[in-house]
């Protein structure tokens, strides 16, 4: 998809939000490869985008859904658009409330975000997929305690049985929330669940793996 009277002659300054450093390493070296961006800076939460924002003025911000605190729609941004990468297109009520400018699914091309960086500048919008007609907003107000509970166990990558043990309760009953909480979230796997609750900023913390440390 390609957009229309996009010209690539001025260079753009781009924030990048990502939930990793391999995830904005990825997006940087996109962006840098391709010439005419220059990324600013590179964070990981909300808040420091917001901070961000305010002191540097980038002219877009390229943000994963998918943050490891807050979410992406929690970025105060004034008038800078905003690209989202997310699962999957998200809820248009929600973006037309919040003004997101465009979207990039994960299975997006490079050339995609390329494109739709510089469309989003320039005043078009980008929705490739089109936008949901539905979506939960306010799905964490219909969440019990106890499936909350849940959730966080799962966004640290523990086992049913793990969370059993640390809830203080059956590995049925553990097994009964999680698939209460999948088919709230209309999420086929775990893992997609726990992406869809983090893009509503409903995650507390995530599993961190060891660093790896070489000879």
């Amino acid at each position: 998809m390609r957009s229309v009277g996009v010209t690539l002659t001025d260079r753009l300054r781009v924030l990048n939000v990502a939930p990793s450093r391999f995830g904005a390493a990825t997006v940087a070296s996109v962006l840098s490869n391709e010439g005419g961006y220059d990324v600013v800076a590179s964070c990981y939460t909300a808040a420091t985008a917001s901070s961000l924002v305010a002191t540097l003025r980038p002219d877009v911000i390229v943000a994963n859904s998918f943050l490891g605190s807050g979410s992406a729609w929690d970025i105060v941004r004034g008038e800078v658009p905003l690209v989202l990468l997310v699962m999957a297109p998200p809820n248009s009520d929600r973006v037309a409330r919040l003004g997101v400018a465009g979207y990039n699914t994960w299975e997006s091309t490079a050339a995609d975000l390329v494109d739709a960086v510089r469309a989003v500048h320039d005043g078009f919008h980008w929705y490739p997929d089109g936008l949901a007609a539905s979506d939960h907003d306010d799905l964490g107000d219909e969440l019990t305690p106890r499936e909350f509970e849940v959730l966080q166990c799962l966004a640290r990558a523990m086992t049913v049985s793990a969370i059993a043990a640390d809830l203080h309760i059956s590995v049925h009953t553990v097994r009964n929330h999680v698939k209460s909480l999948r088919q709230k979230f209309r999420a086929n796997s775990q893992l997609e669940l726990v992406v869809r609750a983090a893009e509503r900023g409903l995650i507390t913390s995530f599993f961190r793996a060891p660093r790896l440390v070489g000879k």
